[in-house]
């Protein structure tokens, strides 16, 4: 039986998966430092259909018009979280907005509910502290609970819905073990009419080379090809969850890593064309890279793949992030 804790040869696997393209998991993830000296386009929001940088209230306006709304981020960027629960501020109260996180799995919703009825009816949550035991946060590999408190904290305040996006650890492990054969008939029919609108052969070949890079060019080429089948796996079912929660929510909002939140081959490619979806990505900037253009070259392609990106000051890592993946392979 596996342990829910990453601290098993099995579980070190998913979890770099799940945290995979750059987001390492607790036990790997380096401390950050102050960030350094800003360049001009730290803090600036570049909206790439017009080209154009906008304000934070132009951008929310275009959010508050959408059905899914995706935030991407840094796993391990305590700003971009600061930012995230900033976003879900701008939002009506009301159970009718539901917010979804990537990092707890769909098998935890009653977490929710659990941690809610300590609170009175009449009065929504002010707080998220305790949240995390229910979520057995620290048992799943995700960056330290105080970076992500601030969003659930804003969540709940505002009295949204909650639930987790997350496949759980038990079927990514089988996943890795059998492929999609690993899935349960019932989930395997559920995301079957999600797993249909494949990625073409550009973008399927791209995503093998961020994942790839993910992974600091060391993840043995035989285990790529699973691998980035399970990002597919995982974007697909992300839609599924977004799309099936419930008829009572009119906005959706899915918090998850950047590589997830791209319009290209993320979550967007498989979610039904009927609904207006909104992207943001959030990049730290480079020295010396004060173009937003100067950032497409990451991505292979002309331009970001996101409907706005929110530029962030770069930080400085204490320790080499590709440490651990040296060690393991």
């Amino acid at each position: 039986m596996l342990s829910l804790s990453c601290a098993s040869v099995v579980l070190r696997v998913i979890c770099l998966v799940i945290v995979s393209l750059g987001l390492w998991s607790t036990k790997q993830i380096p401390v950050l430092a102050a960030p350094i000296a800003s360049p001009p386009l730290a803090d600036k929001i570049w909206h790439v259909p017009s080209q154009s940088f906008v304000t934070f209230s132009q951008m929310v306006q275009v959010m508050q018009k959408a059905d899914i709304i995706l935030l991407g981020e840094i796993h391990d960027n305590p700003q971009h979280h600061l930012r995230q629960a900033r976003i879900l501020k701008q939002f009506s109260r009301g159970r009718e907005i539901a917010v979804l996180f990537e990092m707890v799995s769909r098998d935890y919703d009653n977490a929710f509910h659990i941690y809610r009825q300590r609170f009175p009816t009449s009065q929504p949550p002010d707080r998220a502290d305790g949240l995390d035991m229910l979520l057995k946060w620290n048992e799943n590999g995700w960056p330290d609970w105080s970076l992500y408190e601030p969003v659930f904290r804003q969540a709940l305040q505002k009295d949204m819905s909650l639930f987790g996006a997350g496949l759980p650890v038990g079927v990514i492990a089988s996943l890795h073990k059998e492929g999609r054969a690993g899935l349960s008939p019932a989930l395997h029919n559920a995301l079957t009419p999600y797993l249909q609108r494949t990625l073409p052969p550009a973008l399927s070949a791209r995503q093998r080379q961020d994942i790839a890079r993910g992974h600091c060019d060391l993840l043995p080429a035989a285990l790529l090809p699973r691998f980035s089948d399970i990002q597919t796996i995982r974007n697909a079912a992300f839609a599924q969850r977004i799309e099936t929660i419930g008829p009572d929510s009119k906005k959706r909002i899915l918090i998850t890593g950047n590589e997830h939140a791209r319009r290209d081959l993320g979550v967007v490619h498989y979610l039904s064309s009927q609904q207006k979806v909104i992207s943001m990505g959030q990049i730290p900037v480079q020295l010396g890279h004060d173009n937003p253009t100067d950032y497409t070259a990451r991505y292979g392609r002309q331009r970001l793949p996101f409907d706005f990106v929110w530029f962030s000051p770069s930080q400085n890592r204490t320790m080499d992030p590709c440490a651990g993946l040296r060690d393991k392979w």
